[in-house]
């Protein structure tokens, strides 16, 4: 906050006096701005009844109308703090308290659509992740949403006079279905399901010639019909003992005919051997299927008995899975497009109780291709009109509180609304509470490239220090890709909760594209599944930096995949790091050894062990994008405005801008004026230790925003000072508004 002293900026020159007459004027005014400030510190309502009462000049008829709003928010804390009167607050925090309970409804609204995709998938036979994807990609809903109309419509209302926040969230309680509802259509896309190739390893076994026959998968015409003869015999067992099982429910039935079994005991012993007839029916339908299968050659022989042959020992060659080191195959090729890829095919053998395997031949091995059948979504948000219907209100019914007796829901609405718009800045509201991680530094960057295994190539380098290059720095954003390589100034522009950014998927594409010069290999791949489908899967054993991690959850080979990441190396304790743009309390590029990652890939790219695109410059993104200062300048301030609000994106946009005011009056850079410890005592505490607060993404881009006027909070070029709420600054300056906790001024 700016410094005062004796009820004027701290270095300025004091007014000269020229006469009694003015020292009596000054005296006046002081005086009443004195007792104003009792006054406001009294009913701070009354700072914006002084504004309703001017409106009720101008519209004498809304005078009642005006008079329930100022009585709504002009209320004795009387209760718990849940269930709170709006007492000690100016009417854009009233009704920024009611704005926030709406949000969160709004937000239930979304999360449950959400929630239902995979029951609406269900039902529709779609597949989840396309579907959720164009869920997703739809945005924010409620970017459009006028609060000041859902409230205005709430004032109608005839307990509005007497309204809390728990009244009001009651009101709102069980209306998620009437906030959005969100159709979909059938959609179809052509997917390729990769198929792994397992890599096996050689072995060498002497067993007996008799063992290794009955485990041969062999399809011998001797040993299959030596099978079928032998299952043709267990069919006759079976049949006999049905036969029998026949016999003894006649028996049991001629005695119960005869009266010598009573009820229970005969139905007791009759369902017994029909239960037993069933299973042995069973058996005799399993091994006529496996007869059949032998026959038209989709079932091998494994042949169990020894009938034919001799126990002389041979020497065989066998094959075993290789396995990683946490025991999961190793895969040696991916094939993933539709021209296939020719390979040995081996068939289990069974021997000693082991799993082996032989070579039957060479085969083309091709990958599952599948239309896949999903849904898009179209979302149908809450909207204004339907404000009256979740309240319960007729808009051509009479006003319950008419004091004309011919005044309708809708007039008096309109009323209500023309109100809240005229001594509020509501309308519409959005809210972020998001944690971001910090940004990196050029120095952090190179540390990770100096830890990386000796012999991994330049190229491999370029994607990772191209990727860790915008941890930090942008939003993640839902569906978000990018238009082009390199930094794009569109990430800073504010949609609903947030800004415009990259998913995980869209930020892989990205890091290819721009440490490639532009060269994206896999254009075509779109989604975690696309980039599934277009990279070569791996082994974990294989990894090295520049390689990515994908995490499914659900279907085979990972084909149901919902994240992504590059791999960096290893970190001091042997643990992966990842870098990776995340959804959740984070919403932003982050490194971590996230443990999520079960499926490893690599770009189908002879490019990435090469050399070629490797250049020395290290870029840091999002710092200084459109301010035109440095980076530790835009870290100073950006630490600065912390000091001096850290609570909303409009606080903080008022700081910056009413330091750019500052600036610009006194023809200075707007650096100076966030290092001039008379103008923000933030400064002080800075340079002293006492404050040490990490900017995040979303700071950066709010100053950036703020510096190019892309967001506009406060809208006097003359207002450059600010105070915390409460404190008055003195007689000096003429009160503008409250953002983010502080109030802001004008000098007069």
């Amino acid at each position: 906050m700016f410094e005062i002293k004796n009820g004027q900026e701290k270095n300025s020159k004091k007014p000269k006096v020229g006469g009694i007459g003015k020292i009596l004027l000054v005296i006046t005014i002081t005086g009443i701005f004195f007792l104003m400030g009792i006054i406001i510190a009294i009913n701070p309502a009354l700072i914006l009844k002084s504004v309703a009462d001017k409106y009720t000049q101008e519209h004498p008829r809304e005078e009642k109308a005006i008079d329930k709003i100022v009585s709504f928010f002009d209320r004795e804390n009387k209760d718990t703090d849940e269930d709170q009167f709006f007492s000690s607050m100016t009417y854009d925090e009233a009704t920024r308290k009611m704005c926030d309970v709406v949000d969160v409804y709004l937000n239930a609204a979304y999360e449950k659509r959400q929630q239902e995709i995979t029951e609406i998938c269900q039902k529709n036979g779609y597949d989840v992740e396309l579907t959720t994807q164009s869920f997703v990609e739809k945005g924010n809903p409620f970017k459009s949403v006028n609060y000041a109309s859902i409230i205005a419509t709430y004032a109608v209302k005839d307990t509005y006079d007497k309204s809390t926040l728990k009244k009001f969230k009651k009101e709102l309680s069980g209306c998620e279905d009437d906030m959005l509802s969100v159709t979909y259509e059938d959609a179809y896309k052509e997917v390729i399901i990769p198929t792994p190739v397992y890599k096996y390893q050689r072995q060498y076994l002497s067993v007996n010639k008799n063992t290794y026959l009955k485990s041969l998968p062999d399809n011998d015409n001797e040993l299959k019909q030596d099978r079928i003869e032998v299952l043709g015999e267990e069919n006759e067992e079976y049949k006999e003992k049905n036969k029998k099982i026949d016999t003894e429910l006649q028996n049991i039935e001629k005695e119960y005919k005869k009266g010598n079994m009573i009820k229970s005991s005969y139905e007791s012993m009759k369902q017994s051997y029909i239960n037993k007839k069933a299973e042995n029916q069973k058996k005799i339908d399993e091994n006529n299927e496996t007869i059949s299968g032998i026959r038209d050659n989709r079932i091998s022989v494994s042949y169990q008995y020894n009938r034919k042959y001799d126990g002389v020992y041979v020497d065989i060659e066998v094959y075993t899975i290789e396995k990683d080191e946490s025991g999961s195959p190793v895969v040696d090729f991916l094939v993933s497009d539709k021209n296939g890829q020719e390979c040995d095919n081996y068939q289990e053998l069974f021997i000693n109780g082991q799993t082996y395997y032989v070579i039957r031949g060479t085969v083309m091995v091709y990958p599952e291709v599948k239309n896949i059948k999903y849904g898009i979504a179209t979302m149908h948000p809450f909207n204004s009109s339907d404000a009256f219907e979740i309240f319960g209100i007729e808009k051509d019914g009479i006003y319950a509180k008419s004091y004309s007796h011919d005044t309708t829901n809708q007039e008096q609405f309109q009323v209500y609304y023309r109100i809240l718009k005229e001594l509020t800045s509501i309308e519409n509201y959005s809210t972020s509470t998001t944690t971001h991680s910090t940004t990196i530094s050029k120095e952090d960057i190179q540390g990770y490239l100096d830890a990386m295994p000796e012999g991994t190539s330049l190229n491999r380098k370029q994607v990772v220090k191209t990727a860790l290059s915008l941890t930090g720095a942008i939003y993640y954003q839902w569906g978000g890709k990018a238009a082009n390589p390199g930094w794009n100034d569109s990430w800073w522009q504010p949609i609903g909760d947030g800004y415009k950014g990259l998913d995980c998927s869209g930020f892989v594409q990205w890091s290819f594209w721009t440490a490639w010069n532009g060269d994206l290999a896999y254009q075509s791949a779109s989604g975690t599944a696309g980039i599934s489908a277009a990279f070569v899967h791996i082994s974990h054993n294989e990894l090295k930096p520049g390689d990515v991690g994908l995490k499914f959850y659900g279907g085979s080979n990972g084909t149901q995949t919902n994240h992504v990441g590059i791999y960096v190396g290893k970190d001091a304790s042997g643990k992966d790091l990842w870098v990776h743009c995340t959804g959740g309390k984070t919403k932003t590029v982050v490194v971590n050894d996230y443990s999520g990652f079960t499926v490893y890939a690599r770009i189908n790219s002879a490019s990435i062990d090469g050399d070629n695109y490797w250049t020395d410059e290290i870029t840091t993104y999002g710092v200084g994008a459109t301010t035109g200062l440095e980076e530790d300048q835009m870290t100073t301030i950006a630490m600065v405005m912390l000091g001096e609000c850290d609570k909303d994106i409009e606080g903080k946009t008022a700081v910056i801008e009413a330091g750019c005011n500052y600036a610009n009056s006194k023809g200075i850079s707007i650096f100076d004026a966030f290092t001039d410890g008379n103008y923000v005592s933030a400064y002080k505490a800075l340079l002293s230790g006492q404050m040490k607060k990490t900017p995040t993404a979303l700071d950066y881009g709010i100053i950036n925003e703020a510096v190019s006027g892309t967001r506009k909070v406060i809208k006097d070029e003359k207002v450059m000072y600010w105070r915390t709420h409460g404190y008055s600054p003195g007689g000096n300056y003429v009160f503008y508004g409250t953002f983010g906790g502080n109030d802001f001024y004008k000098a007069k």
